[in-house]
């Protein structure tokens, strides 16, 4: 007993001296301690102690392929290239597979490190693919059971017809197409009628030019397509009878449209309610989807007015699309008091509510003075045989926007009417503003609202003046739009930016009542005509 603590003693003296000695020295002293002889350095386990038929490639080129890898391993039964389904590319490492274990071992030992498409490869004994997520094994054709090939990096001038011309014995295509621009996103898919079929195109085809890209081919299983992109499938898969013509003329019409497309039951071209112009595309119906079909084979590419149009399967319009002149009573123009405006005011209606009364001569704007009928005590008196036919016009134009669904804004910076003002604004449906107006607000409305805002179609102004010196802001940003305005004028003000100026006294709340009631009664009368 004493004799085995003395060794056990020594034993632990000598394991702590190991921590600060070499390796040499701490395998002497072991080897005196227990009394055993002087083993071998211990060896990493190698990997051939339990060989797999299959072998792990590392460091692999990008461009490296199956074809490539079975070529420099003589014997190898298969080869797999794991491809990042992110990406399409290659992870730099792949799989191989041999007959026996025997194969396997002698192709480690012969490749190992040699070069394979510039790449210097390492090359281990594999078990078991431990892929990381979003990653797949790019399998042989022979193992994917698809009759459908995914074709990538495709030109955006490649249609369905050139790719079934490029590949013989596919029996339908469909080029991906953005919604949003039109486009083609660089990729297709192609459908073949047996598996045999695609493996021997995609086998033919690899790699090779098509309308100046050269293509790159897989196996497709099913489309997953981003938001907001769509597989542009061939006419008669669309059961539409109507047609979406892009990339037309500005100076296209409904009629040169009807022209073009024989057997059209009608047309419609896409306007902008801001600037009048065309969209650059337009609607065109038929009878029959048969008719729709034949149309858009035939006139796919073609020119009208100077425009290589390019012509879709439509379905639901989601634009404002600018119908025949037909639908709006050509009469409404044609009438001077269509919606019979003049009826709504008359002169005694003018003179109670003392719309004649002027600011004291002293303030008076001399461009002012041809519409003053005299003077009395020091005051203006305006003439209201001017002022009541220019207020009658201004009805008159008023209806006429609100008939055409214009935007209408009142404006007034006297804070003792601004109840009566917004109030009017609400009542027929329209908008006010009777704060603070902060100049450049539609100028610069792009960068203060973002570029879809739409600006009115017409201001009122009850009062042209911030204060007693200063004009309203909103009477230069109208102009410098060129947005028509009509304006109540008092002496002090300056008719010079008004469209339709109409003279009349601005300060009493009768007579804001009177205007305010009368623009009210003209936009309810032209919106009930639409």
């Amino acid at each position: 007993m004493a004799l085995s603590s003395m060794v056990w003693k020594n034993f632990a003296r000598n394991v702590r001296f190991l921590g600060q000695t070499s390796n040499s020295t701490r395998r002497w002293c072991t080897s005196k301690v227990i009394g055993t002889v002087d083993a071998a350095p211990a060896k990493k386990q190698a990997t051939d102690v339990n060989p797999t038929k299959t072998l792990l490639l590392k460091n692999i080129s990008p461009r490296t392929s199956e074809e490539s890898l079975l070529k420099a391993f003589v014997g190898a039964s298969d080869a797999r290239v794991a491809i990042s389904r992110e990406t399409g590319l290659s992870l730099g490492y792949a799989i191989v597979d041999f007959e026996s274990i025997e194969a396997a071992k002698l192709a480690r030992d012969t490749m190992q490190g040699q070069n394979i498409d510039g790449n210097e490869v390492r090359i281990h004994f594999h078990r078991e693919p431990k892929v990381e997520p979003n990653v797949a094994l790019h399998r042989p054709a022979d193992r994917i059971r698809s009759k459908t090939l995914r074709v990538k990096n495709i030109s955006p001038t490649t249609s369905k017809e050139s790719l079934l011309k490029a590949f013989v014995g596919a029996s339908d295509a469909m080029v991906a197409i953005s919604q949003e621009t039109g486009l083609s996103l660089g990729y297709a898919i192609v459908d073949f009628e047996s598996i045999e079929a695609a493996k021997l195109a995609r086998d033919t085809m690899q790699g090779q030019n098509i309308d100046g890209n050269e293509v790159r081919i897989h196996f497709h299983r099913e489309p997953k397509v981003e938001p907001n992109v769509a597989l542009h499938r061939p006419a008669d898969r669309i059961r539409s009878k109507t047609l979406r013509v892009k990339n037309i003329s500005p100076t296209t019409s409904k009629e040169s449209l009807l022209e073009a497309f024989v057997g059209a039951s009608d047309a419609r071209v896409a306007i902008s309610r801001e600037t009048g112009l065309s969209l650059g595309y337009a609607i065109v119906d038929f009878e029959s989807i048969e008719a729709a079909k034949l149309a858009r084979d035939t006139m796919q590419g073609q020119n009208i007015d100077g425009n290589e149009v390019q012509i879709h399967s439509h379905r639901e319009p989601k634009v404002a699309l600018h119908r025949p002149a037909a639908q709006i009573d050509d009469n409404a123009l044609k009438h001077e008091d269509y919606f019979e405006v003049c009826q709504l005011v008359t002169m005694k209606d003018l003179f109670e509510a003392r719309v004649h009364y002027g600011h004291k001569e002293g303030t008076r704007n001399n461009r002012m003075k041809q519409y003053i009928f005299g003077n009395r005590l020091g005051s203006d008196i305006l003439d209201l045989s001017q002022t009541l036919p220019l207020l009658q016009d201004a009805l008159n134009f008023a209806a006429h926007v609100a008939s055409r669904g214009g935007i209408i804004m009142f404006i007034n910076r006297n804070p003792r009417f601004t109840y009566l003002v917004e109030k009017t604004a609400m009542d027929c449906g329209e908008y006010s503003h009777c704060r603070y107006w902060i100049g450049g607000t539609f100028t610069n409305s792009t960068m203060l609202f973002g570029s879809m805002i739409r600006l009115p179609d017409l201001g009122i102004f009850t009062g042209t003046r911030n204060t007693a010196f200063e004009q309203h802001i909103a009477v230069i940003d109208f102009a410098k739009t060129n947005i028509p305005t009509i304006g109540i004028l008092d002496t002090d003000c300056d008719p010079r930016l008004i469209t339709y100026p109409v003279p009349g006294n601005d300060d009493s709340l009768v007579s804001q009542e009177l205007y305010c009631n009368l623009f009210k009664q003209a936009i309810l009368r032209g919106k009930r005509h639409k």
